[in-house]
């Protein structure tokens, strides 16, 4: 049985002319936590590539086996699991986001005080 199995004919639009896909379109969790862990990986190699291998680098080996054990947990159709894992990789991946703004902040507090230096 699929989702659009499940859907009734109210969630389709009301207008005659309007033909689109139903409004309350329903999402495949697993499917958008799958592509998560593709978008982490991804945001990860530009952390690599922006602050250099050595920056977080904990808290990326970290991330990165938070992403084996949830892709693991995706086969295995565990959804505990999956809540669990995905929770912490998801509080991983905000610590680390947050460390390489304030990188980058501390970066032109840095230029900005320099200039200020240099006058």
């Amino acid at each position: 049985m699929s989702d659009w199995d499940d859907w009734d004919n109210s969630e389709w639009p009301k207008s005659e002319g309007d033909h689109k896909a139903p409004v309350n379109e329903p999402i495949d969790e697993l499917h958008r936590i799958e592509v998560f862990t593709y978008r982490v990986e991804r945001q990860l190699r530009e952390i690599a590539i922006d602050f250099g291998m050595q920056f977080e680098h904990d808290r990326r080996s970290r991330i990165e086996s938070l992403i084996e054990k949830l892709r693991f947990c995706l086969r295995q159709a565990d959804e505990q699991a999956i809540a669990v894992v995905f929770s912490d990789l998801s509080n991983e991946v905000y610590e680390i986001n947050r460390a390489a703004y304030l990188h980058e902040l501390d970066d032109d507090g840095d230029a900005a005080s320099a200039a200020v230096v240099r006058r």
